[in-house]
């Protein structure tokens, strides 16, 4: 199994809603309190926890996974700044509803590409390497490793930034590829494709076919080795 859709599964979420039993509210910590390297650290260990309470009756039903991602890594993800830094300028010429539909079948496609993918990850294959550098409120990396049978660990990169709320993930770099970047330039060709010099109408079929469940990830890099 590919370790790109295991790492981007704990950052990019959805709020999908199924039945399973979900972590205890109780352990959660005040996020806010927690620097960047410690939110990223909390927030796996609950993941685990609750993975490995729930392993069973997940491997039976992987969508079961959905209110785990709901729970325990959606508050932990900036989707609407994410959303916008996708979009890049396309932002600005879609309509406030436009740009809500967006964000809601992003986060569902992202949950529908790599949400079954956390069902088999295993906390001993994460290693959250000592945050290097000053600690920016716009932009702090917090560098993991995910290992893999038969080779070197995978470079995992979580890209924060400080809000009212606590540090949020608003993107993931895997082997150097920063996924914010490479689906807006997936976005942005399409846009430009489908809307013919009318941006409006381009982002709408982009939306439309995020809701459709046809669009495919694009490619990397590191897709071909």
């Amino acid at each position: 199994m590919s370790v790109r859709p295991l790492a981007l599964a704990l950052a990019l979420v959805s709020a999908v809603v199924a039945t399973v039993a979900v972590a205890d509210d109780a352990a959660a910590p005040d996020y806010s309190k927690l620097g960047p390297e410690q939110v990223i650290t909390a927030t796996a260990e609950r993941m685990f926890t609750a993975l490995d309470q729930n392993r069973a009756a997940l491997k039976a039903d992987p969508n079961k996974v959905s209110p785990l991602v709901e729970q325990i890594l959606l508050p932990n993800f900036d989707v609407d700044y994410a959303a916008r830094l996708v979009l890049a300028a396309n932002w600005k010429s879609a309509t406030p509803d436009q740009q809500a539909r967006f964000q809601k079948a992003f986060i569902a496609f992202l949950t529908r590409t790599y949400g079954k993918a956390i069902v088999n990850f295993e906390r001993n294959r994460l290693k959250v390497l000592p945050l290097k550098g000053a600690v920016d409120p716009k932009r702090t990396i917090v560098q993991t490793q995910i290992a893999r049978s038969g080779g070197a660990p995978t470079p995992v990169d979580y890209v924060l930034r400080q809000t009212p709320q606590g540090w949020k993930v608003f993107d993931l770099v895997v082997e150097g590829i920063s996924y914010v970047r490479n689906y807006r330039q997936s976005f942005a060709d399409e846009i430009t494709q489908q809307g013919r010099g009318d941006a409006s109408k381009g982002i709408e079929a982009v939306i439309k076919r995020l809701e459709s469940g046809t669009f495919q990830a694009p490619a990397t890099p590191s897709d071909k080795k």
